[in-house]
């Protein structure tokens, strides 16, 4: 056997490694990815937002606006409804990660998710940010 190196993994390889953890824990569905998707007409994505319920709770992983789309409540209305799938999911809590430089830290708050802690050691003096909100 060896170790293999991709910048760029398939999906397909992705989605193994993800249904191989939801096996391995017996008798409780663990892990199961999500996404909701604001399009155009034309089926082009303009917003969307994924990530994974996992053991009782929602993690956002990704949240993205386009430019010309942003200020227009559209992350809001992606954030709902991550919210919506938490609570019909019996979540107990949403959590998500962002970058102290993205800015988004604010925006989160104002859905009223808080700080749980802020891990240092990025390059230039960066800072991950990880918020919790209570769903239950």
């Amino acid at each position: 056997m060896e170790i293999e190196y991709t910048s760029n993994p398939k999906h397909e390889e992705i989605n193994y490694l993800t249904n191989q953890l939801s096996q391995s824990v017996e008798g409780v569905p663990f892990l199961r990815p999500f996404a909701f998707f604001i399009k155009s007409k034309d089926k082009q994505i303009k917003a969307g937002v994924n990530g994974f319920l996992i053991y009782g709770a929602i993690y956002t992983d990704q949240l993205w606006v386009s430019p010309q789309y942003r200020k227009q409540g559209l992350g809001s209305q992606l954030m709902k409804e991550v919210h919506q799938l938490g609570y019909s999911e019996n979540c107990a809590i949403a959590t998500v990660a962002t970058m102290s430089f993205s800015g988004a830290r604010k925006f989160y708050e104002k859905l009223g998710y808080v700080v749980e802690f802020v891990r240092s050691g990025y390059k230039h003096t960066a800072c991950c940010i990880y918020l919790i909100k209570k769903l239950l």
